[in-house]
C-alpha cells in the first residue's frame, strides 16, 4: 500500500482503470472459448448450408476479435507495468504520454467490447431464427426467406 501512496493520484487512477480493463479482457477470452465451442456444436447440428455459413461467419468474426484482443492485451500489459513503476516511484511520471496511451487503450477496449456485443446479438438472433425453423431444412429459413430479415436488424 505504501508504494501506491508514492505515485500521483492520476497514476493510481490510471492504474486502477487499466487493471479493470485487463480483468474485463481476460473474461473476454473465457467468453470466446465458450462461443467457439458453441459455434462448433451448432455447426455439427445444422445440415443447412445457409445455417452453417452463418455460424462460420460468426466464428470468423470472433477469431478476428481475439486477434485484436491479443494486440490490446499486449499494449495494456505494458501500460500496467509502466504505471506500476510510476506509482511505486521507480520512474518519473510523464503524465502527457501516459494520458495519451490511456486514451488510446480506452478507445481500443471500448471498440472491442462494442464489437463483441454486436457479435453476441447476432448469435442471439441466429438462435431465435433457428428456433423458429423446425430444424435446418425449412424453406422459410433460406436466404431471402422472411425470418432472415429479422437477423439483419
Amino acid at each position: 500500500m505504501e508504494a501506491i501512496l508514492e505515485g500521483s493520484f492520476r497514476s493510481v487512477q490510471f492504474y486502477a482503470i487499466a487493471q479493470r480493463w485487463k480483468t474485463e479482457l481476460d473474461f473476454f477470452i473465457s467468453e470466446a472459448k465458450f462461443l467457439h465451442d458453441l459455434f462448433e456444436t451448432y455447426e455439427s447440428i445444422y445440415f443447412s448450408h445457409f445455417f452453417r455459413e452463418m455460424i462460420r461467419g460468426m466464428d470468423q468474426q470472433l477469431s478476428k476479435l481475439e486477434s485484436r484482443y491479443h494486440k490490446i492485451d499486449k499494449a495494456l500489459t505494458l501500460q500496467l507495468k509502466v504505471l506500476e513503476l510510476m506509482v511505486g516511484g521507480a520512474v518519473k511520471e510523464n503524465t502527457g504520454h501516459l494520458e495519451s496511451r490511456q486514451i488510446k487503450l480506452e478507445n481500443c477496449v471500448a471498440a472491442l467490447h462494442a464489437e463483441a456485443r454486436e457479435l453476441k446479438k447476432s448469435l442471439f438472433a441466429f438462435v431465435e431464427l433457428a428456433k423458429g425453423c423446425d430444424g435446418a431444412f425449412s424453406m422459410g429459413c433460406q436466404p431471402g426467406g422472411p425470418s432472415v430479415e429479422r437477423l439483419a436488424t
